[in-house]
């Protein structure tokens, strides 16, 4: 029983260990694999629980369809996160919900880690930058369906 209870024990330790703070460029696309994203909601989410310990930047390298919100809640301190396109090329985040939150709406909530007004953090240096590195042109839309919509 002593050496179950120590392997879970050192399992736990592991894994915990093993969830490093972000810093650096995640990109964000259908494609997209490890260590990277299919979605602006799972790299939110990760971000959430693991923190991060400098700047943060999502590059969305597609267009995206998120049916369920993004909640930055994670404390930034003096580091930023930007969500920006990575190329100069148009890219659009859909917001396409079936059913409202209880309490705050939208594609992207600053401010709540859970869908209630007990979670409310104070993240700072959240940037959406519509232009891609060397852009001249804005490039990001963030937009959402009528049926995501509850004043249409």
């Amino acid at each position: 029983m002593r050496k179950i209870t120590l392997l879970m024990i050192v399992l736990v330790i592991t894994a915990v260990s093993m969830a490093q703070a972000m810093t650096g460029i995640y990109k964000i696309g259908a494609s997209e694999v490890s260590p990277n994203f299919t979605s602006l909601k799972a790299a939110i989410d990760n971000l959430n629980t693991v923190g991060m310990t400098n700047n943060v930047v999502f590059e969305i390298t597609s267009d995206l369809l998120e049916t369920a919100s993004s909640r930055i809640g994670v404390n930034t301190g003096t580091y930023s996160v930007t969500i920006r396109p990575d190329a100069d090329v148009d890219r659009k985040i859909k917001f396409n919900m079936a059913t409202d939150n209880a309490k705050a709406s939208g594609l992207i909530i600053i401010g709540m880690t859970a869908d209630s007004w007990d979670n409310m953090t104070s993240p700072q240096n959240i940037i959406i930058d519509g232009y891609a590195v060397g852009g001249s042109t804005r490039r990001l839309t963030l937009a959402t369906t009528d049926a995501a919509n509850i004043y249409h």
